[in-house]
C-alpha cells in the first residue's frame, strides 16, 4: 500500500510539472503564430501528449483522495452501513471498467510500437506514448479502485484517518511544549520524591497515652 502510494504521489508530481510545460507551450506557439505568423506543427499535439500524460497519470491520486466529482444525493439519506455497500459496489464497478480499459490499452500500446504506428501529421510522433500514458494510469487507477474498495468495506480506514488525524495532528505540535500541571500534580510529585532512594523521610509518632485510674 505504502509503495502504490508512493508511486502515484510521484505521478502527481511529474504530473503537475508536465501541466506547466503544457502551458508554456501552448504560450509559446500562440506567441509565435501573432508574431512571426509561422506555422506551428509540433506545439499542439505536443501538448495533447503531456495532458493525456497528466490526466491518466494522476487519476489514481486523485481517486485515492476521493477527488473526482460524485453524486452524492443517495449518501445523505441511506444509513451508514448500506452506504458502505453501495460505495463498495461502485468501487468495484468502476474496477471492472478500469481493468477493461487497462486491457484495451496495453493491447493498442503493443499494435502501435509492433507496427510503428505514429500520429497523421506533419511531426507524426509515435503513438505508443499517448498509449503508454494510457495503459499505464489505467493500470494504476485499477489497483487503487481495489485498494479503496477494501479499505471501505473492511475497515472503514479512510473514516478512521479523518476523525483521527487531527487529534495525531495536534499531539505532534505540542511535542516539544510541556504539559501543564494537573491538579494532582503536586501530590504525585510528593509521592515521588518519598520514594526517591536517600530521601528524607517524615516521621509519624503515634502517642498511646493510658489512662491510669
Amino acid at each position: 500500500m505504502k509503495l502504490l502510494d508512493l508511486l502515484n504521489r510521484a505521478i502527481v508530481v511529474l504530473a503537475s510539472i508536465a501541466l506547466v510545460i503544457a502551458s508554456c507551450v501552448l504560450t509559446y506557439s500562440v506567441v509565435v503564430r501573432y508574431f512571426t505568423h509561422e506555422a506551428t506543427d509540433w506545439q499542439d499535439e505536443f501538448a495533447v501528449f503531456l495532458l493525456i500524460g497528466v490526466s491518466f497519470g494522476s487519476a489514481a491520486w486523485v481517486h485515492s483522495q476521493r477527488g473526482h466529482i460524485g453524486i452524492e444525493a443517495l449518501k445523505a439519506v441511506l444509513p451508514p452501513r448500506i452506504e458502505r455497500v453501495r460505495q463498495f459496489l461502485v468501487d468495484m464497478l468502476s474496477a471492472l471498467f478500469c481493468a477493461f480499459f487497462s486491457w484495451k490499452s496495453w493491447t493498442l500500446l503493443h499494435e502501435a510500437w509492433d507496427e510503428g504506428f505514429t500520429s497523421a501529421t506533419a511531426w507524426g510522433p509515435p503513438l505508443w506514448i499517448p498509449y503508454l500514458a494510457m495503459a499505464g494510469g489505467m493500470t494504476l487507477l485499477f489497483g487503487t479502485d481495489i485498494r479503496v474498495a477494501a479499505e471501505h468495506a473492511v475497515f472503514e480506514i479512510s473514516e478512521v484517518k479523518r476523525r483521527v488525524r487531527p487529534y495525531i495532528d495536534l499531539q505532534l505540535e505540542r511535542l516539544e511544549t510541556p504539559a501543564r500541571e494537573g491538579v494532582a500534580f503536586q501530590l504525585v510529585k510528593k509521592l515521588l520524591a518519598f520514594n526517591a532512594q536517600g530521601a528524607e523521610r517524615d516521621q509519624l509518632l503515634v502517642a498511646h497515652v493510658q489512662q491510669h485510674r
